[in-house]
């Protein structure tokens, strides 16, 4: 499953704060942006200890960040109910 809208919002939030990927990484404790990145592309959610981390950072709203998951969540929630009723009929 693909966070795409939820890594788009924390590549805005990171970018509002002027933090490269980089910066973010090592405040979280990793050598190489490469998990930061990841995130922002979608390919994983980030680990909830490590949201609140990136939430601090770069000072959003603790029920944005939940706003943002629930759509996603609401849009993926959609797609399998149509794949479902596809795959039945």
């Amino acid at each position: 499953m693909r966070h795409h809208k939820f890594g788009s919002f924390l590549k805005k939030a990171r970018e509002s704060r002027k933090y490269s990927q980089g910066d973010v990484a090592k405040v979280l404790g990793y050598t190489s942006a490469q998990f930061i990145s990841n995130l922002e592309r979608g390919i994983s959610p980030p680990p909830l200890k490590v949201l609140k981390v990136l939430v601090k950072l770069y000072a959003v709203k603790p029920d944005e960040v939940m706003r943002v998951i629930e759509e996603e969540q609401r849009r993926h929630m959609k797609e399998n109910l149509a794949r479902l009723r596809k795959a039945l009929k």
